[in-house]
């Protein structure tokens, strides 16, 4: 007997390369004393493939391209008595698009009391996709990346993958660095994190004076984006 065990009739796949093997079992001759065919059709076109064979447990396997559309695989195997056995399936190979995975609040910085926002979706599978993240030697899965662990004034980057549910990958890679946000300490947190203290900046000005006089300098503080 023989019988496709990587896929199931009416499967749906991604196109691109497959790997379709089949077990086979002989009790008088064993698989090594078995000739394989493999028939691979999408519509009327003949696929192009490749075989392989592992004699020690009976698996055959061929290795194609599928296209996007339905394609019929059919595997025979022949004994020294001309014996045969056959099995096939129908596969509904689908053009799969990639996944996209994207930060929400990208920026360059960040606090330790804050989280990294991430966004994943898929043409075909919608937002129904795995996502996993490396991050300072720790790995984790899910939209949200939690700081709290990292020291400020490191620079760190963080690398997350999505994976639809026919294997295709998306990924990004974003560097930033952990700050305090809120140096003045005055309970506002720096823009540089999001929020809406732009802090103090000192900047030479000249005192008031008659027009063309000369001027002394001094030094303001200005207060940008919030009064006192």
């Amino acid at each position: 007997m023989v019988e496709i065990v990587s896929h199931t009739d009416g499967e749906s796949v991604g196109a691109g390369i497959a790997l379709i093997c089949a077990q086979v079992d002989d009790d008088d001759d064993g698989a090594q004393g078995l000739l394989q065919t493999w028939a691979l059709q999408s519509g009327s076109t003949s696929l192009d493939h490749e075989l392989g064979r592992n004699n020690d447990n009976g698996m055959f396997w061929v290795e194609t391209v599928l296209p996007p559309g339905e394609v019929t695989v059919e595997v025979t195997v022949f004994d020294d008595d001309a014996n045969s056995a056959t099995d096939h399936i129908t596969l509904s190979v689908r053009d799969n698009e990639p996944p996209t995975i994207s930060v929400v609040n990208e920026r360059g910085y960040y606090a330790t009391t804050q989280e990294i926002e991430l966004d994943a979706s898929d043409p075909e599978d919608g937002d129904q996709v795995a996502v996993a993240w490396e991050l300072n030697g720790s790995s984790g899965s899910g939209l949200t990346v939690a700081l709290s662990d990292l020291e400020v004034g490191g620079q760190y980057t963080l690398v997350a993958t999505v994976t639809d549910s026919l294997g295709a990958q998306g990924s990004v890679e974003h560097p930033f660095e952990m700050v305090n946000p809120d140096l003045d300490e005055d309970g506002y947190l720096t823009t540089l994190v999001g929020g809406d203290d732009c802090g103090f900046q000192d900047i030479a000005i000249s005192a008031p004076g008659a027009k063309g006089e000369a001027l002394s300098s001094g030094v303001v503080y200005v207060v940008m984006g919030r009064g006192l």
